[in-house]
């Protein structure tokens, strides 16, 4: 019953993702000019962004919330048996859109949706809520690592969904000096995780960063 329950929440939500990410980038409320896809293709792979982050302030309310979104795609494999190869391999690889929450997977045979909230409660608090969606592009593809080193075979499991992080950061000017900030992350993982080995489990991670400015 209990793993039933997990899999009709995972389910529940990458369809909540994918609702979210098309609403987003069809609202009236984004400049629509930005949220444009950036795609190329280059011997059979292919990667999208988008180039800037889809940005809007809500003036009216209280603390002025500030909505954002932000993604990207990279292909992976689609026939392991064959000899060409459709996963992107970026010449310089790095981690796409994964927050302060240190991630092991990469940026190839990926699908990342990052909206956020962020309002300032004050002066000198402010607050920040982060949401972060992983999935395979292609479920023939397995998950690598930021520096393009294969972690995990792909076909042992049909499933696309990877996983979810959730930040919450708050920030405190203390003043012009000094800056504290707090941040706590919490990462689910999705049906993909568990049916590979070795079987992934959620984490969280607590941190508090003081930086002080000369």
């Amino acid at each position: 019953m209990l793993n039933l329950t997990k899999e009709l929440l995972a389910s529940g939500i990458t369809r909540w993702a994918s609702t979210l990410t098309k609403r987003l980038v069809n609202s009236p409320f984004f400049r629509r000019e930005i949220c444009s896809s950036e795609l190329s293709d280059r011997g059979g792979c292919l990667r999208g962004r988008l180039p800037k982050e889809c940005r809007t302030q809500f003036r009216e309310f209280r603390y002025h919330p500030v909505l954002e979104l932000q993604g990207a795609i990279s292909s992976g494999d689609k026939k392991p048996q064959n000899a060409d190869l459709q996963t992107f391999y970026p010449l310089f690889p790095s981690g796409l859109y994964y927050g302060d929450m240190v991630f092991t997977s990469g940026s190839l045979n990926a699908i990342v949706t990052h909206p956020s909230l962020a309002m300032q409660l004050s002066k000198s608090l402010s607050l920040k809520v982060d949401s972060f969606f992983l999935w395979r592009q292609r479920t023939t593809d397995g998950l690598y690592s930021q520096s393009g080193m294969f972690l995990r075979m792909g076909q042992t499991s049909l499933s696309r969904y990877v996983g979810a992080t959730q930040d919450l950061s708050i920030g405190w000017h203390v003043d012009r000096d000094i800056t504290v900030r707090f941040l706590a992350a919490y990462y689910e993982v999705g049906p993909y995780l568990r049916e590979t080995q070795p079987p992934a489990r959620d984490t969280t991670y607590l941190s508090g960063i003081a930086s002080y400015t000369f």
